[in-house]
C-alpha cells in the first residue's frame, strides 16, 4: 500500500514536471513568446528611430523654406518644375 502512494505521488509530481516545462515553453508567457516579444520590440525601436529622423529632416526642411529663399527657389523649381528665364527644360521618360 505504502509503495502504491509513493508511485501515484511520484506520477503526479512527474506530470506536474511536463506541465511546468509545457507553460514554460510553449506557453502563452514562455520562452518562446518572450524571444518573439524582443524581436517585436527591436523592429519597434528601429522603426522609431527612423521615423524620429524623418521628423528631424522635416523640421529642418520647413525651417529652410520659412527663411531660406534660396532653399525655397531650388524645391520649387525641382518640385514644379519652374525655369528662370531663357532656360530650357528637358523632360525625359524614366
Amino acid at each position: 500500500m505504502r509503495s502504491l502512494v509513493v508511485r501515484v505521488i511520484a506520477l503526479l509530481l512527474l506530470a506536474g514536471n511536463f506541465w511546468i516545462a509545457y507553460q514554460l515553453f510553449l506557453g502563452k508567457n514562455g520562452i518562446t513568446d518572450l524571444a518573439r516579444q524582443r524581436a517585436r520590440y527591436e523592429e519597434m525601436v528601429a522603426l522609431d528611430h527612423d521615423l524620429n529622423e524623418a521628423g528631424r529632416r522635416m523640421s529642418t526642411e520647413i525651417r529652410l523654406l520659412g527663411n531660406d529663399p534660396g532653399f525655397l527657389e531650388k524645391v520649387i523649381r525641382r518640385e514644379l518644375n519652374f525655369l528662370k528665364k531663357n532656360e530650357i527644360l528637358y523632360l525625359l521618360p524614366r
